[in-house]
């Protein structure tokens, strides 16, 4: 019915529209008013050749517990549309590069190596490849768009067409990134470009509401980075516009208008180099920055600061007015460094580039250029070979290599002190390593082996345990013994993420943080599995619904408020899927092949914006893999970007473990990864008890647990004084003698866990004691 595309229209879907229309244009019906109820958005072939016939189309998205009722007055009028696309709607999605390499696909010789070191070949067998680099969504169709009025890189081929013709935008894109309409119109006016002392971009402009209904608007400031010969000479891509800033305006009484100021980091201005510096740069040149409507209209109106027009080839007439262009000087060193820990920034990722990975077939991607549109398009998966090297790297649990410097920790000592005790102490202060001391390595083991929901409790430090739940975009309801109500829980849904992108608006986002906040504390967990912030790399993903956006500013920028919000109830926001996951076929153990400059500015940056920003405090991996390796065994990601560069302390799980292989518990460790969300033993670690080095890496990650789970809610109500002590609670006990009587104990005890609770040292009367040992008992 769908014709091998899920986001198209089924015939029955086709019918229907087809005898609305004609009913209204039989007199029947007076308008034609078309909802869009998806979190993906659909195919929008069929749909555009009814435009006309459309009186007014709305997305809606996912629209959560109690959203459908703002449908129903948006219609009405009694509320104001102000959302704005989070994406681009394409006519057929298929047109966009990334299509080409989203699929399920199999190393052509795999089958040579299926009995390698014993392992299973299919979890070794699948790949994709990032081909598209840098032009995910608006900065494909905006980019060349630019080079088809310009004339540059051969723009106008027909590769890359939906219909096989010569290529034009018109026939692409039905609404660009950023597009919104409300029952009113916006004028701008005043718009100025400056620097500040500081080098960040001061960005004022003047917003009217030229209409009669009250409404907000986004203010969307783009930003188009000069492409000079040196990127050309390089393989160095720019998009021909960027997200570069935005805001939420107010509410504007119709004629009202109110004058607004955008700030952009300088940091925006720099782009990596992954051939020659090896870092980030910023190239001296002309920068243009525009306000506009959306992607599209913005690069209009920096196309017409260029002095082009309509008889060039553009889709409609921009204003210039509206674009300023602003002279920067080269910088190769500001951002050479982390701008949150001075550490050195280089490559990281040359095993994960098929071109720069020692153990490819000989034979090199074609990433996609603006220089040669029709030379470097994607036509199809890249078929890649498997080697022995890449067989090898492909395993896992590898040998430890021993660190000759590292030093095997203390264990079990008695300083007396509690982890309570540091609440104000620095990540780096002396007193952690006595606090880490007195730790058995069983605790430690323990607590980095299993995170399934829970992180676990430590008496020896007074570590309470804790809960965590699904999320992203509201807690998922679940069946749990352990909660004193039973199961009689509200669950709230939030509309899905791409709508949270739509609104522009981070206040309103990290009000949204706040209420799912208050939502973790009522039902009694202090960590959720969300937000998302994994791009839409394409219409099709299956996480999507998860994600805010196509741009990487929209969602970091989102993603970040929404982590503030939740944070700021003491709970922890688990922000996922650390990285390079975009697919759910093929989720589980496919080696991503991607390039460094489109890995760092792309996929990791809503990451970095959500750690350095949004002050997230923990993180969920990825099943998918760097090249070859795993991202929880990705040393170069899990510490030297995440820790090392970005400066982050919180809590590194995995997603969700089977126990299968491929997420080994040991590389993991060394890599970076603290804990695993599986119902894991520590008795995984025994055979390394010995080695200084997995001990040690054992010793940090329970130092980053610790040192997060001291600064949530989880330690309310605990003093100096207070004892953490492992007891079996009452519904356990139950549970264990219900298995014991239908005689299928061994299928449950694998899922039963300790619990702990805290009980106070000071002397209390018996039924106070009682009655807070209730209150404070928590599940681990």
């Amino acid at each position: 019915d769908h014709k091998g595309n899920y986001l198209a229209l089924t015939d029955n879907e086709k019918t229907l529209l087809s005898e609305v229309i004609n009913l209204k244009n039989g007199g029947v019906f007076k308008k034609v008013i078309l909802l869009m109820n998806s979190a993906n958005f659909i195919q929008f072939d069929v749909l555009g050749t009814y435009r006309d016939s459309i009186d007014a189309a709305m997305w809606i998205g996912e629209v959560g517990t109690s959203g459908a009722a703002a449908v129903g007055k948006l219609l009405a009028g009694e509320l104001f549309p102000s959302g704005h696309l989070p994406d681009t709607i394409p006519y057929a999605h298929e047109s966009a590069p990334a299509t080409k390499n989203d699929g399920n696909y199999s190393y052509q010789n795999y089958s040579a190596f299926k009995d390698l070191h014993g392992r299973m070949v299919e979890r070794q067998r699948e790949y994709m490849v990032y081909q598209e680099g840098i032009y995910v969504g608006y900065k494909y169709y905006e980019t060349r768009y630019e080079d088809y009025v310009l004339g540059n890189g051969g723009a106008d081929a027909a590769v890359g067409s939906t219909d096989g013709a010569g290529w034009s935008y018109e026939k692409e894109v039905a609404f660009p990134f950023g597009h919104g309409l409300s029952y009113t119109t916006f004028e701008y006016s005043g718009f100025s470009v400056s620097r500040a002392r500081s080098g960040d971009i001061e960005v004022e402009i003047t917003v009217k509401n030229t209409g009669t209904v009250a409404a907000k608007d986004a203010v969307q400031i783009y930003m188009q980075k000069p492409y000079t010969d040196f990127d050309r000479e390089n393989g160095i891509e720019k998009s021909a516009v960027q997200l570069a800033g935005f805001l939420k305006t107010g509410l504007l009484e119709g004629g009202q208008s109110e004058k607004y100021t955008v700030v952009i980091d300088e940091s925006e201005l720099k782009t990596y180099d992954p051939v020659v510096n090896r870092t980030y740069i910023i190239e001296g040149g002309s920068y243009y920055f525009a306000i506009g409507n959306d992607a599209h209209d913005a690069l209009n109106n920096i196309l017409a600061a260029k002095g082009k027009n309509v008889s060039d080839g553009m889709t409609e007439e921009g204003s210039a007015q509206l674009a300023k262009e602003l002279s920067v000087k080269s910088d190769y060193s500001t951002y050479a460094v982390s701008e949150y820990t001075k550490e050195p920034i280089t490559n990281r990722f040359d095993r994960g580039d098929w071109n720069t990975y020692d153990g490819n077939d000989g034979n090199p991607i074609i990433y996609l250029s603006r220089n040669d549109w029709a030379g470097t398009y994607p036509t199809g998966n890249v078929v890649l070979s498997m080697t022995q090297l890449l067989a090898n790297d492909l395993t896992w649990d590898k040998d430890v290599v021993e660190d000759p410097d590292a030093v095997m920790p203390l264990y079990g000592q008695e300083n007396g002190v509690t982890l309570i005790m540091l609440m104000d102490q620095p990540y780096d202060s002396p007193l952690w390593d006595q606090l880490l001391d007195q730790m058995t390595w069983e605790e430690q083991a323990t607590i980095c082996a299993k995170a399934y929901h829970m992180v676990g409790s430590a008496a020896s430090i007074a570590l309470p345990g804790s809960n965590q739940e699904n999320g992203p975009v509201g807690l998922t309801s679940r069946s749990d013994f352990s909660r004193p109500q039973g199961n009689d829980y509200v669950y709230v849904s939030y509309p899905c993420a791409p709508v949270w992108g739509a609104t522009f608006n981070t206040e309103l986002i990290e009000r949204l943080g706040k209420h799912i906040g208050e939502d973790l504390l009522y039902t009694g967990y202090n960590g959720i599995y969300g937000p998302g912030l994994n791009l839409h790399r394409t219409g099709f993903g299956g996480r999507n619904w998860e994600y805010p956006s196509e741009d990487t500013l929209l969602a970091g920028k989102i993603g970040s408020a929404a982590c503030r919000g939740i944070e700021s109830k003491g709970c922890m926001a688990y922000v996922k899927h650390l990285a390079l996951n975009d697919l759910e076929t093929n989720r589980r153990h496919a080696s991503i092949w991607s390039n460094e400059q489109a890995t760092r500015e792309i996929y990791l940056r809503p990451f970095e914006l959500a750690f350095t920003e949004g002050g997230a405090s923990a993180c969920m991996n990825s099943f998918t893999r760097v090249g070859p390796d795993w991202c929880g065994s990705c040393k170069e990601l899990m510490t030297d970007v995440v820790r090392n560069e970005w400066g982050w302390t919180g809590i590194m799980i995995s997603d969700w473990d089977q126990g299968d292989g491929p997420m080994s518990k040991i590389d993991g460790l060394l890599a970076g990864t603290d804990s695993y969300d599986g119902n894991v033993s520590g008795d995984v670690f025994l055979p390394y008890k010995d080695s200084p080095t997995a001990c040690t890496a054992l010793r940090n990650s329970a130092k980053h647990i610790a040192y997060t789970i001291l600064h949530t809610n989880a330690m309310n109500g605990i003093d100096s004084g207070d004892k953490v002590k492992d007891v079996v609670p009452v519904w356990q006990q139950t549970l264990i003698g219900l298995t014991w009587g239908t005689g299928i104990l061994a299928l449950f005890s694998t899922g039963l866990t300790a619990a702990a609770y805290v009980i106070s040292a000071r002397n209390k009367n018996k039924n106070q004691e009682e009655k807070e040992k209730n209150d404070e008992e928590t599940v681990s």
